[in-house]
């Protein structure tokens, strides 16, 4: 009944003026409350609890390391120029080819953490899945931490305050570009894309991504590619709101090449679309989201056929309203009108593509993902 539903709105979105202008005036409204109400990062909005709270708060963290060589030394530095009290790190090594487990062995003479060595694992969640069943006995929190990151100082001190001193069940960290060369057209690009992510994040409504902490009682398994996602609409779905702390930093790569751009894109891309089919919105945002990741498919199919409905005028407006949010996040200086133009076209683009290619490779040839 409710896929019938579905098609049936759908069909009124092509062929109804009033239902295309619906769901724009789903983005209209959307973009007007992000650049003009919302003043305040979303964390800020809490008040402190005001009870003292001496519930003691133990925290795992959780981190997939496969062939990071080059970054092992400098995370597990990171790590322990902070303070750990009541903090228990766990590396799962993904069974590297490298001499990433070499590596880890020899800082576990210095440093107390556990290894856990598997057998390769097709998923970051089959390898999170593993890690979790050596966590602390009196865990309260799980954090999880990608291999190719290091930790901001204090980092660590910041996220137990959160959690102790305000009601959080779930705490997002603010991802930052390690190293940033302007110049590298893909680093330039990535970059615009994570800070205009965080932006959003912080402002409006956080989804997880490399570095964050839950409840322990929230979490028993992870799932599917891009599990952050999906452990993310499983926690909406029991009311659970996230929030990403701006003055928490973690640090990651960008992508060097046009082939690591596009297959994290494409891996983002696939994981929101299989994920959010797989549960219903819990809010207008949800819908938002929804309509903006599956309306290129609509664009397509219209120019493909010719046919005559309203999808690319909602297209239109969406690309326009990415483009005001991005302008917005830019400080709404002028020099940026046209670069948040190319921002939101080249979003559209993209996400046309990615339908062009999936159902190229995974429809007709049957390739795996």
């Amino acid at each position: 009944m409710i896929l019938f539903a579905c098609h049936l709105l759908l069909f009124y979105t092509f062929y109804n003026i009033y239902f295309a202008l619906l769901f724009a005036l789903f983005f209209v409204f959307f973009t007007i409350d992000v650049c003009f109400f919302k003043k305040t990062p979303f964390i800020h909005r809490l008040l402190p609890l005001d009870e003292k709270n001496n519930k003691k708060n133990v925290f795992t963290i959780l981190i997939p390391v496969y062939n990071e060589e080059h970054n092992l030394e400098k995370i597990i530095m990171s790590i322990y120029a902070n303070n750990l009290e009541d903090i228990h790190i766990v590396f799962i090594n993904d069974n590297s080819n490298d001499n990433s487990l070499a590596i880890l062995q020899n800082y576990q003479k210095k440093y107390e953490y556990k290894i856990i060595t598997l057998e390769k694992q097709h998923l970051v969640c089959d390898v999170l899945n593993q890690g979790l069943k050596h966590i602390h006995k009196n865990t309260t929190h799980i954090g999880v931490i990608n291999g190719d990151s290091t930790i901001s100082i204090n980092c660590f001190e910041k996220v137990k305050n959160r959690f102790q001193h305000y009601s959080i069940q779930a705490l997002n960290l603010h991802n930052v570009s390690k190293i940033y060369n302007k110049f590298n057209l893909f680093h330039y690009y990535s970059n615009l894309e994570k800070e205009y992510r965080n932006f959003l994040f912080v402002f409006n409504e956080p989804c997880l991504n490399n570095g964050y902490f839950i409840e322990q009682k929230y979490i028993d398994k992870w799932e599917t590619i891009t599990e952050d996602l999906n452990l993310t609409l499983k926690l909406k779905q029991k009311q659970i709101t996230i929030y990403q702390d701006p003055s928490i930093i973690i640090y990651d790569d960008l992508p060097e090449r046009w082939s690591h751009l596009m297959r994290q894109k494409f891996r983002w891309n696939y994981g929101d679309l299989y994920n959010r089919m797989m549960f219903y919105p819990q809010n207008v945002f949800d819908i938002i989201i929804n309509i903006f990741f599956l309306f290129p498919l609509f664009s397509l199919f219209t120019l493909l056929t010719k046919t005559s409905n309203y999808v690319l005028h909602v297209q239109s407006c969406i690309i326009l309203c990415e483009a005001c949010l991005f302008f917005h996040y830019k400080q709404r200086k002028l020099k940026y009108i046209f670069l948040s133009f190319l921002y939101a076209s080249f979003q559209y683009l993209f996400q046309t593509f990615f339908f062009i290619k999936y159902t190229y490779k995974h429809l007709i040839y049957k390739v795996e993902w």
